[in-house]
């Protein structure tokens, strides 16, 4: 694994077990900018096709996750 990549994973964990919505966004989008070129091209590819799968959730059966609060 990538040495940045390997040392943003304990962050990206972190940042993402914020409880606050907002500042867990805002502190998971600088990490993914903080991200290799080669991978911050394939996390949007990825997210992409993500968000494809969620807009036919109604025929596919696979939703996104209900947000924590």
């Amino acid at each position: 694994m990538d040495g940045l990549v390997a040392d943003l994973y304990q962050p990206f964990i972190d940042a993402s077990r914020n409880k606050d919505p907002e500042k867990r966004m805002l502190k998971l989008k600088a990490l993914i900018h903080k991200l290799p070129e080669h991978h911050l091209e394939t996390f949007k590819h990825l997210a992409r096709h993500l968000n494809r799968v969620a807009q036919y959730a109604d025929v596919n059966r696979v939703s996104p996750p209900r947000s924590r609060r």
